[in-house]
């Protein structure tokens, strides 16, 4: 019998993934500290539940448009690609969620991925963040802490 990660817990029709849910409420966190409205923090915590329409139709019925509309701009690969776009919440929203990413691969013990595979991901988030400036600076620094700590353990440029 193998076991289950503990990480991945399996519920019919759906799998809960707890270090995503811990990203989502460090990001939610993050904005709170920040003193952003419970629509932006809403959106943090929900970001990951958002896989198709259907999620998408039920976050608008139950939290409304707006919510619905920051989470897309969190979650598309396209808008993340185009985030200078984004709108006044969309912005401290990626940041949040891109700063809770780089605290859990900072925290890990250890990794699934290569190494590699890791600086990319530091590096596509700082590509992204970068296109989210002129915000929040309280909060872009407390990105720039983590990526240089990261740049630090994982020594890369």
């Amino acid at each position: 019998m193998t076991e289950k990660k503990p990480t991945d817990i399996q519920r019919p029709g759906r799998s809960f993934n707890l270090a995503a849910t811990i990203r989502a409420a460090k990001a939610a966190s993050l904005l709170v500290k920040h003193g952003y409205d419970a629509k932006i923090v809403t959106a943090a915590v929900l970001h990951n539940t958002a896989k198709d329409r259907s999620d998408f139709q039920a976050i608008r019925k139950n939290f409304g448009a707006h919510v619905m509309s920051l989470i897309a701009e969190a979650t598309d690969p396209e808008e993340l690609e185009n985030s200078a776009h984004h709108s006044a919440g969309g912005r401290p929203l990626v940041i949040a969620v891109k700063t809770a990413m780089l605290d859990e691969l900072l925290s890990a013990s250890q990794h699934s991925q290569p190494r590699s595979q890791i600086i990319e991901r530091f590096r596509r988030a700082k590509k992204i963040v970068d296109n989210c400036r002129a915000m929040d600076p309280e909060l872009e620094k407390e990105f720039d802490s983590l990526y240089k700590a990261g740049q630090k353990k994982l020594r890369f440029e």
